[in-house]
């Protein structure tokens, strides 16, 4: 069996962030601001690669301020429903062809995305949500969103591939609770 080599640090679970770190509290800070001077943008729908605007749109208002406009969305109707499907379906024999290193490659990149953005986050639950900052974080943590699932995704891909992780435990199958959303 021929064998890639990807290396992961030892697995562990996000931390809360304690906001009463300096570090912390300016990074959530920023990441409101960054966020604030997104509101009222109008997001399209995004189906087989094309960006579609609809006539119906739902907006999205800030709770704590139901005044102001935290974004705009394109309300899709049943027929763009079923053709986000069907393309996604029509994608599936390019992505079945995808090697298992790549997808893996793809999924820890998301991961770092995520983790990267994680205040972003955060920020959208605040406004979006009326969430505090540390409940904007428990919530994510609580959806087990997002990093750590897709990790989790990237390792049982390659345990059933050609892909080895050198010196990372494979988790067990029976391990993998985090494939289903308990809602808790």
């Amino acid at each position: 069996m021929s064998a890639s080599s990807i290396s992961l640090p030892e697995f562990r679970n996000e931390p809360l962030t304690d906001f009463s770190v300096p570090a912390h509290r300016s990074a959530i800070e920023a990441a409101l601001a960054k966020v604030r001077s997104e509101f009222g943008r109008e997001y399209d729908l995004l189906i087989g690669g094309e960006r579609v605007k609809t006539t119906e749109k739902l907006r999205s208002l800030n709770p704590s301020r139901p005044s102001e406009v935290v974004g705009i969305h394109q309300k899709a109707t049943p027929e763009l429903a079923a053709r986000a499907v069907e393309s996604s379906y029509a994608y599936f024999a390019e992505w079945s062809a995808t090697s298992a290193s790549d997808r893996i490659r793809k999924l820890l990149a998301a991961a770092h995305l995520l983790r990267e953005h994680k205040f972003e986050f955060d920020a959208w639950l605040v406004y979006e949500a009326g969430k505090t900052w540390p409940e904007a974080e428990r919530v994510l943590i609580r959806m087990k969103v997002p990093s750590g699932k897709i990790r989790a995704a990237a390792e049982l891909l390659a345990k059933n591939s050609d892909v080895v992780f050198r010196g990372y435990p494979t988790p067990e199958p029976s391990s993998h609770d985090w494939l289903s959303f308990d809602g808790r």
